[in-house]
C-alpha cells in the first residue's frame, strides 16, 4: 500500500488529482444525495407511524453508542488515510485495535446499560433501548477500517452503492416494515442494527482486510497520530452533541425528538453538500498536504462553492419552513418551524466548516483543531444549556451563536495552514451575500399569493422562483456575484464529469457564468 515513485510530471498529477477529486465528489454526491432522499421519505413514513417521542428514545441511545466508537472511527479511520506510507502492517494494526475496543465497549454498554442511561439520561424507558442498540458498536466499529481504505484510494463509486444499499434494505425496508407490523420504537432500533450488519459486510467484501499480527512499531506510529484525530472528535462529538444531551437531560425525550428533527432538516442540505466535501477533499488534500499554494486554491473554490449552493437554499427553507414541515413530517411536527428557521440559518456555515475540518485534518494540524473543538464544544453546551430553561427555540440559537465562534476560530487556523489572508475569504462570502438575498425576496414575495395553494405549490413555486432569479443575476454579473474562486470551481466540475461536462463548460451560456478559461483545469 506505501507509495511508489512516480514520473508523472508534477502539472499532470496535480491536474490528475484534481479531476479524481471532483469525479469522486460526483459519485459520492450522487449516493449521497439518493441517501439523504430516501432519509427524508422514510422520515415522513415514520413521523406518521411513531411519535416524536419515540424518535428522541433512540436519538439518546444513539448518542451514547456514538460517544464510544470515536476512540474508533475518529482515531483510527482517518490515520489510515493520513498516514504517507500506509503499509499492510499499519491495517492489521488497525483491525486488532478495533476488534479488542469494539469487544470491550459493546460488553459495557449492554451489561451497563441501566446505570449508563440513568447518569446521562435519566429517562425510564432507555435502558432496554440502550443495551438493543448497542449492538451496532462492533459493525459500525469493523466498517471504519474497509471504508477509510476505500476512501483513500478515490473509490466512491463502491462506498456510494454500499451507502444507497445499507439503507435502503438496512434502515428503510426493516424500520418502516417493523412500524406498520406495530413494533413502535424498536422499528428504529432494528433498521439501525440491520443498517450497521449489513454496511460491514459489503465494505469488508469491497475492500478484504488483511489479516495477521499486530505490529508494535505501527502501533506507536498509529497512536502517536491517532491522538489528536480522537482529541479532536471528542470535543467535535461534544460540540454536535451536547445540545441533544441537553435536551433530553433538561426537558423530555418529546422535546428530544422534536428538536433532533428540527436540526436534522435545518442542516440536511449541509450536510448533504459538506459531507460530500469533507469525505473527498480530506483524502485528495493530505496528498498536497506539504503545498499551501495549491491547499489555499482548493479551499476557495470549495468554500465558493458551498456558499454559492447552501446560501440561496438556505434563504429559501427559511421563508418556506412552515409548509416544508407540512410536507416532510406532517401536522404533528409544527412546533419544530421556529427553532428549524433559527437553525437553517446557520447552514452555510455548518457545510462551510467541514471544508475548515478538512484542512486540518489533511494537514495533520490535528491539535491545533483539537483546542478550536474544544472551545465550540463548550460554546453549544453553554448555549444549549441557558437556552433549555425556556424551550428548544431557545437552545437553537444558543447553538447558532456556538457555530459563529466555532467558524471564525476554524478559519483563523486555515489562514495559516494555507497562507490565504481575511481580506480574500471576506470578499469570497461577500460575492455570495447578492445571491443569498435575491434568493430570500424572491420567496418572500411568492409566499404570500400561495396563501390558499397547498404546501407542496408553497414551497416549489418560491424555490423555483428564487432559482430563476439567482441564475438570471449570476449571468448578468457572473464576476460580481461568483468571482473567480466561483467561477474556478465551476470550470473545474464541468471539466471533470467527462466529454459532456467539457461539452458544457465550452457552451456559451456557460462560457458567460464561469468565465473563458473553460479549457484549464486548475490544480489543487
Amino acid at each position: 500500500m506505501s507509495e511508489g515513485s512516480n514520473s508523472t510530471p508534477p502539472h499532470s498529477r496535480s491536474r490528475g488529482l484534481a479531476e479524481r477529486s471532483i469525479r469522486a465528489s460526483a459519485w459520492l454526491a450522487g449516493g449521497t444525495g439518493i441517501v439523504a432522499v430516501l432519509r427524508l421519505i422514510v422520515l415522513g413514513v415514520l413521523a406518521r407511524l411513531l411519535e416524536p417521542a419515540d424518535f428522541g428514545l433512540v436519538a439518546a441511545a444513539l448518542l451514547i453508542t456514538a460517544f464510544v466508537q470515536i476512540v474508533i472511527g475518529a482515531g483510527l479511520g482517518p490515520v489510515l488515510i493520513q498516514l504517507p506510507d500506509l503499509r499492510d502492517r499499519h491495517v492489521r494494526t488497525v483491525l486488532a485495535i478495533g476488534v479488542v475496543l469494539a469487544t470491550v465497549l459493546t460488553a459495557t454498554i449492554n451489561w451497563g446499560a441501566a446505570p449508563i442511561a440513568a447518569a446521562i439520561f435519566d429517562i425510564a424507558e432507555l435502558p432496554s433501548i440502550l443495551a438493543g442498540i448497542s449492538w451496532i458498536v462492533p459493525f459500525r466499529s469493523i466498517s471504519v477500517i474497509p471504508e477509510a481504505l476505500l476512501e483513500r484510494e478515490l473509490r466512491f463509486r463502491a462506498v456510494s452503492r454500499i451507502d444507497v444499499t445499507g439503507y435502503t434494505l438496512g434502515f428503510a425496508a426493516v424500520s418502516i416494515s417493523c412500524a406498520y407490523a406495530g413494533f413502535g420504537v424498536w422499528s428504529l432500533v432494528w433498521g439501525h442494527l440491520a443498517t450497521a450488519v449489513l454496511r460491514c459486510g459489503l465494505l469488508l467484501y469491497a475492500h478484504p482486510l488483511p489479516v495477521g499480527r499486530p505490529d508494535l512499531q505501527s502501533l506507536r506510529e498509529i497512536l502517536g497520530l491517532a491522538g489528536g484525530f480522537t482529541l479532536g472528535r471528542f470535543a467535535n462529538f461534544a460540540a454536535l452533541s451536547g445540545d441533544t444531551w441537553i435536551v433530553g437531560r433538561v426537558l423530555s425525550e418529546r422535546a428530544l425528538g422534536l428538536y433532533k428533527y428540527a436540526y436534522e432538516l435545518a442542516t440536511f442540505p449541509a450536510a448533504l453538500i459538506g459531507t460530500v466535501l469533507d469525505r473527498v477533499m480530506f483524502p485528495a488534500l493530505a496528498r498536497v498536504q506539504d503545498k499551501p499554494e495549491q491547499l489555499a486554491k482548493a479551499f476557495r473554490a470549495a468554500l465558493a462553492l458551498i456558499l454559492l449552493a447552501l446560501g440561496p437554499l438556505s434563504a429559501v427553507m427559511i421563508v418556506c419552513a412552515e409548509p416544508l414541515v407540512r410536507i416532510i413530517l406532517g401536522e404533528a411536527w409544527l412546533a419544530i418551524v421556529p427553532p428549524f428557521q433559527v437553525l437553517s440559518g446557520i447552514a452555510v456555515l455548518r457545510g462551510a466548516q467541514k471544508l475548515s475540518d478538512s484542512v486540518a485534518r489533511a494537514t495533520g494540524a490535528v491539535y491545533r483543531r483539537s483546542w478550536r473543538q474544544a472551545i465550540y464544544a463548550a460554546s453549544v453546551i453553554a448555549g444549549a444549556w441557558f437556552g433549555a430553561r425556556y424551550g428548544i427555540l431557545e437552545v437553537a440559537a444558543g447553538v447558532a451563536v456556538a457555530v459563529v465562534i466555532s467558524y471564525a476560530l476554524m478559519l483563523s487556523l486555515v489562514l495559516g495552514l494555507t497562507g490565504l489572508s481575511w481580506t480574500q475569504l471576506i470578499a469570497t462570502f461577500l460575492r455570495a451575500l447578492p445571491a443569498t438575498a435575491l434568493a430570500a425576496a424572491a420567496a418572500g414575495v411568492a409566499l404570500p399569493y400561495l396563501s390558499g395553494a397547498s404546501a407542496l405549490v408553497q414551497v416549489m413555486v418560491p424555490g423555483l422562483l428564487a432559482a430563476v432569479i439567482s441564475f438570471a443575476t449570476a449571468l448578468a454579473m457572473p464576476r460580481t456575484l461568483i468571482g473567480r474562486d466561483g467561477q474556478r470551481a465551476v470550470r473545474l466540475v464541468l471539466r471533470s464529469v467527462g466529454p459532456g461536462g467539457a461539452r458544457l463548460a465550452n457552451s456559451t451560456l456557460v462560457r458567460r457564468i464561469a468565465g473563458s478559461a473553460t479549457g484549464v483545469v486548475d490544480p489543487l
